[in-house]
């Protein structure tokens, strides 16, 4: 029996995910030189992690650098953890991604 072949990955509709989600290149670069929300630390692997998740319309506009552990610590214990342990509510979060957002709004022009 042969196999149907996967769908060829669009790059158009990529692209277009890819801007929603992250802005741009530059933006995720961008947060991942600042340093950790929760734990502080600027040291090490940064992520780009959202406040909102994607699937429940999360964008470029809810992200936050989180550390690898801090950003593991999110999706497997929740935001009660991370408040817990360092007081970082999601609200407190989700605020600093919007300031994060109009601080890099101010520096760049972009349309969406």
């Amino acid at each position: 029996m042969r196999r149907k072949p996967l769908k060829r990955v669009n790059p158009e509709r990529r692209a277009r995910n890819f801007a929603k989600h992250y802005l741009s290149e530059e933006y995720v670069w961008w947060i991942h030189s600042l340093p950790c929300l929760g734990c502080g630390g600027g040291q090490g692997d940064i992520h780009a992690a959202h406040v909102r998740s994607r699937g429940a319309g999360g964008t470029w506009r809810d992200i936050i650098p989180l550390c690898a552990d801090c950003h593991h610590t999110q999706h497997t214990q929740g935001w009660g953890e991370l408040e817990s342990l360092y007081g970082l509510t999601k609200d407190a979060a989700a605020a600093e991604a919007a300031q994060l957002a109009a601080e890099w709004g101010d520096k760049w022009t972009t349309e969406l």
